[in-house]
């Protein structure tokens, strides 16, 4: 029986389609504060769990139930020239764009339908650094008989 989707599988695809000079750190985190923790350099990624529902089981004996599962990327920036967060602003939108490429419409081995964006939303900033999460939005099964 499967429970959540490996978000090691996010990060490989992150990893192929950017390439390991895209970010100067890429990796899974439990939430943003472990990831604000671990950060030495940007731009840096991490993929974070965010939620999942399960849908009604539609048989009776045994289990088939659909899980909407979310899954965030928490993006940190430099914003160096600026307490408004121009420069953090203008080094996010390409790299949300990039990363969005690279997960919009891709099926990952353990879900049951193609990645899809959910929202977007400002989660950190300061002088120095912009931290933005980006949340995808995919289905697995459980199945139980």
């Amino acid at each position: 029986m499967q429970i959540g989707l490996d978000l090691r599988n996010w990060t490989a695809r992150l990893q192929a389609q950017l390439g390991s000079a895209y970010f100067k750190q890429l990796g899974e985190a439990v939430d943003l504060a472990a990831a604000q923790a671990d950060t030495r350099a940007t731009p840096a990624a991490f993929v974070v769990p965010e939620r999942e529902s399960g849908g009604p089981n539609p048989i009776d004996s045994g289990v088939r139930q659909r899980v909407t599962v979310e899954t965030g990327v928490l993006l940190a920036v430099r914003n160096y020239r600026g307490s408004r967060g121009a420069a953090g602003n203008q080094a996010l939108r390409g790299v949300r764009i990039d990363v969005g490429n690279a997960l919009v419409n891709w099926e990952p081995d353990d879900a049951a339908d193609p990645v899809e964006y959910a929202r977007g939303v400002l989660v950190a900033f300061n002088k120095s650094t912009l931290w933005w999460r980006d949340t995808y939005r995919t289905t697995y099964f459980i199945r139980k008989v």
